[in-house]
């Protein structure tokens, strides 16, 4: 963690940098040796009270705590239950500080989610990152059993293939519109046309030789000229018996907007998590019927939650990825707002009222959070400059 810090440090007019855990106790530091430890956590444990106080007040997630002083600034950012602190001279350049810190608050959370105390899910599951050797397997243990979804052969085949990934240690989750109707039930009335009628899964670029592998002995034939060509992003295969078409996409989604998603990919037992779910749906631009249909299906059945919640959509991982780049912020904002003039559409209406709490909620964490120097200089230019990348 101190690698990380001191990227913060390189950030003209920093002075230094810590990170506690939720009850305030020193995890890491790059200070001068003026700090002693007794106080940082004592400043600690006052900021996590101040945070505590201020989200029961207004009940929702507070952004940075920006405190001036006469001779210098404190910036205190969320990480995970804890806090990164920066302490820099009063003049500072907040956006490019923030530039550099919303990274490695990033870095910070999958550093401390190995540390965290287990809960019953993470015994079950052994974590992997993206710093682990290339060489080294991926352990994770299998779950008690499979959620119980709909009698769809692409369902089915999605739920054998990850078994059999996981006694192999690849690591291999169904993402796109597979997952969504594994994850939810709302979605079990949208049609889907003949085109999109296939098996699309998310696994890790390190293990594509073991993915390919795995594939064949179930099998699944390759698409030998497009796998030689975009291997290092995408993986396509033919499942003839079964008349199914799989695609693996590796690491990142690359579409109209790049989400990387391979550090959360061992968070959930079957699928991505629901706000990785949630943001490859909304970087559509201009969606069509069915894909605003299952936007729809991801705001009626989840939860707006906090940073790191995985039985919701992680409003602060959506907030980041927006906050990072105008582009994803415009694209994501302009679905929320069609969202929720098509709530009443969906379902015959039955959910509308939690669609649109959870859009207006979803887009006040977005409004709310820090933006980058990057998103602000490109925010001047605005819609006069296309925003996104076609899809080939």
């Amino acid at each position: 963690m101190e690698a990380i810090l001191k990227d913060i440090n390189a950030v003209i007019g920093v002075t230094g940098s810590f990170v506690t855990d939720g009850a305030g106790r020193l995890l890491a530091r790059a200070l001068p040796e003026v700090f002693d430890a007794q106080t940082l956590e004592l400043v600690a444990r006052n900021l996590v009270q101040t945070y505590s106080g201020l989200e029961a007040t207004r009940r929702r997630k507070v952004g940075d705590i920006d405190l001036v002083f006469s001779d210098g600034r404190l910036v205190a950012k969320r990480v995970g239950d804890g806090l990164v602190c920066i302490l820099s001279v009063k003049k500072m350049n907040v956006p490019l500080l923030n530039l550099t810190a919303n990274v490695a608050v990033r870095r910070l959370n999958e550093k401390l989610k190995p540390a965290a105390a287990p809960s019953k899910k993470d015994v079950r599951l052994a974590t992997t990152t993206e710093a682990a050797p290339a060489s080294a397997p991926t352990a994770e243990a299998a779950p008690a059993s499979a959620p119980a979804v709909p009698d769809i052969p692409r369902i089915q085949e999605a739920q054998a293939i990850i078994r059999v990934a996981r006694e192999r240690k690849v690591l291999l989750r169904a993402m796109g519109d597979t997952a969504i109707r594994m994850r939810c039930p709302s979605a079990a009335g949208i049609a889907v046309p003949p085109e999109e009628d296939y098996l699309q899964l998310a696994g890790h670029r390190r293990q594509a030789g073991d993915v390919e592998k795995l594939l064949k002995e179930q099998g699944c034939t390759p698409d030998p000229q497009f796998n030689v060509l975009y291997g290092g992003q995408r993986l396509r295969f033919v499942h003839s018996a079964k008349k199914l078409f799989i695609e693996v996409v590796l690491d990142e989604l690359t579409s109209f907007h790049r989400l990387e998603f391979g550090p959360r990919l061992h968070l959930d037992e079957w699928t991505l998590t629901p706000a990785d779910l949630f943001l490859c749906q909304v970087q559509v631009v201009h969606p069509g019927g069915i894909d605003r249909q299952r936007t729809l299906a991801l705001l009626s059945d989840f939860e707006i939650g906090g940073a790191g919640e995985l039985r919701a959509i992680d409003g602060g991982l959506v907030s980041s990825v927006c906050g990072e780049d105008w582009g994803w912020y415009k694209t994501v904002t302009m679905n929320l707002a069609e969202a929720d003039a098509a709530a009443g559409t969906f379902q015959g209406g039955r959910s509308a009222e939690n669609i649109q709490t959870r859009v207006r909620r979803l887009t006040g964490v977005i409004e709310e959070a820090p933006k980058s120097l990057r998103w602000q200089v490109r925010s001047r230019v605005g819609e006069r400059q296309t925003w996104y990348e076609v899809p080939e």
